[in-house]
């Protein structure tokens, strides 16, 4: 196990393990890469990642050309590095590498992230990088200096050595639920020994099952790693990143400009066919009031003769209807004396008649009278009646 500041120390001290099975380590030996071997056989350039294919890191699988020093005092053995053959651990890492590939394609997970949609206006972001790295400096920068409204979210992780897949992990799955549009994987350049941190298994799965679209720029302009590779969409810089994504705002933005200049188009020519229509409703207006016009003159026109014609016809019946008035008064007049004079004459008989009637009935009433009074001066007899 390599100390953290091993770049900078003289002389680094650390351990060999051989892992078993389990993973766990059964064999270790003490080993030393000691300040002048360091000089003497350029090996400094495997420890502060100046070699441009293999960087010297923790729990990697490695072959080292050293020497055995045996410390008899103590009886102990350790190994002192003189040499490091890189082509072997970048041959372990293509392997794995290889088999991992393998297990995505067979799960379905390489193009599982691709599929997903991304918005065509990404304007909330999440950051995962190291914080006040220039990776993160690059990309913001990029950000800002575009006209629309990003909004980004970092979420700091180490981007290099064993923690890297562990603390990726852990901030996908923070960022996940956040409501963004995008996340957004990135850190500087770096050699390609620094890119196998990239290509591990559960970061890749990790990678591949987020529910938000996630875009890589790891820094390296020519290999690619298995995240990349997993990503919704690969960069290769923080700044070509950040570009994609303006890039991909200002495309909607046109889109949504060549609609509403279309929009606006369509409204002139509705507007144009408007106002034809309304010209006509003039027209048609002006049309209909000159035939009201016309139509209240010989309106006008025909009443006045009605008019006179009915002044005519009622002067005519009044005159007829005097002339009517006075035969019929004359004819009453007439009819009148002669009804009274049939009345006199029946007056005076009735008088005869009745008075005629009236001495009859008088003589009539004496004469009974008479006969009731010699009637009642009669003796009575009594006639005797058996009784058997």
């Amino acid at each position: 196990r390599l100390p953290h500041d091993a770049a900078r120390r003289t002389h680094v001290y650390f351990e060999l393990h051989e892992t078993g099975g389990s993973g766990a380590a059964e064999y270790q030996i003490s080993t030393s890469l000691m300040g002048w071997d360091r000089q003497r056989f350029g090996l400094g350039r495997y420890l502060d990642g100046t070699d441009p294919d293999f960087q010297i890191a923790n729990k990697m699988e490695v072959c080292l050309e050293c020497k055995v020093d045996f410390y008899a005092k103590f009886g102990k053995m350790s190994l002192k590095v003189v040499g490091v053959d890189k082509n072997f651990a970048l041959g372990r890492l293509e392997a794995r590498r290889r088999e991992i590939l393998a297990f995505l394609k067979q799960e379905d997970l390489l193009e599982k992230n691709a599929r997903m949609e991304l918005p065509e206006l990404p304007l909330r972001v999440g950051l995962i990088t190291s914080p006040g790295s220039a990776a993160e400096r690059d990309f913001m920068t990029g950000l800002v200096a575009s006209p629309w409204g990003f909004a980004g979210r970092l979420r700091g992780a180490k981007l290099q050595g064993e923690q890297t897949q562990p603390e990726i992990v852990r901030a996908l799955a923070a960022l996940s639920g956040a409501g963004l549009d995008v996340i957004v994987i990135t850190r500087g350049g770096g050699s390609r020994a620094d890119l196998s941190w990239f290509d591990q298994k559960d970061l890749a799965v990790a990678i591949a099952d987020c529910p938000v679209p996630v875009i890589t720029a790891i820094g390296h302009e020519v290999d690619t790693s298995i995240a990349d590779l997993v990503a919704h969409h690969a960069c290769k810089t923080p700044t070509a990143a950040a570009e994609f994504l303006v890039e991909r705002v200002d495309e909607a933005a046109g889109r949504l400009g060549e609609a509403t200049e279309r929009l606006m188009a369509a409204v002139e020519d509705h507007l144009e066919t408007s106002r034809r229509r309304i010209d006509v409703a003039d027209r048609l207006v002006r049309a209909t009031e000159g035939v009201r016009l016309r139509a209240r003159v010989r309106f006008q026109s025909a009443a006045g003769r009605l008019q006179g014609r009915v002044a005519g016809s009622l002067a005519a019946g009044r005159s007829i209807l005097g002339t009517l008035q006075n035969r019929l008064g004359t004819t009453v007049v007439r009819r009148t004396s002669r009804a009274r004079e049939a009345l006199g004459g029946l007056g005076i008989g009735l008088s005869s008649a009745a008075g005629t009637r009236l001495v009859q009935a008088r003589r009539t009433n004496e004469i009974l009278a008479g006969r009731l009074v010699r009637e009642s001066l009669r003796p009575v007899t009594v006639q005797k009646v058996r009784l058997d």
